[in-house]
């Protein structure tokens, strides 16, 4: 696909620099540290182009590893507590969270997050605390995990059958122990 040279966006600040991306329905967005970028592409008779919207200044992320997309729903951690955005932009707080997030103000750089669909449910894990929040979907309640010795969850493909290896692959959370940057 070719794209125009003037299809570009410069941010209107500096801080407001793109840490990851993630794809949320029809949209991708791109978070900041204090500020969280709606990218759609738009079409008008034969010109189409890429749509930048900065949404949510002061909603930023955390670190790269906070933020998962669950279907058109994409959660992700800031300072002020666990925030969900659906494809449209439209931000939502998970409150049942932010008494924890609270708890852990002082090492959210060590949060990171991963779904896992056979379960569907939500892991937020805090490697410096060695405490981990599940988040069920299908119960729509929220556990507590301490003692948790990983380093980092990660969402990864896994067979759906473990006793057959040409069975379909599933997303699966994985937690991972001594994991290099």
């Amino acid at each position: 696909e070719l794209f125009p040279p003037e299809n570009y966006y410069v941010p209107s600040k500096i801080s407001n620099q793109v840490v990851t991306f993630e794809k949320s329905g029809g949209a991708v967005l791109g978070f900041g540290n204090n500020v969280v970028m709606h990218i759609t592409r738009e079409t008008t008779g034969t010109i189409s182009y890429l749509k930048v919207l900065p949404i949510h200044e002061g909603y930023g992320l955390v670190n790269k590893r906070a933020v998962k997309s669950i279907g058109p729903h994409t959660f992700y951690v800031n300072e002020k507590g666990v925030k969900s955005i659906d494809a449209q932009g439209r931000l939502d707080s998970l409150h049942a969270l932010d008494g924890v997030i609270d708890a852990w103000s002082g090492s959210l750089e060590s949060i990171s997050m991963a779904y896992d669909s056979q379960g569907s449910v939500l892991f937020i894990l805090n490697s410096s605390t060695k405490e981990a929040v599940l988040m069920w979907f299908g119960t729509s309640m929220v556990s507590e995990l301490h003692d948790m010795p990983f380093d980092l969850v990660k969402t990864g493909q896994w067979y759906s059958d473990l006793s057959d290896e040409d069975s379909d692959l599933t997303e699966r959370a994985f937690f991972l122990q001594n994991q290099p940057d």
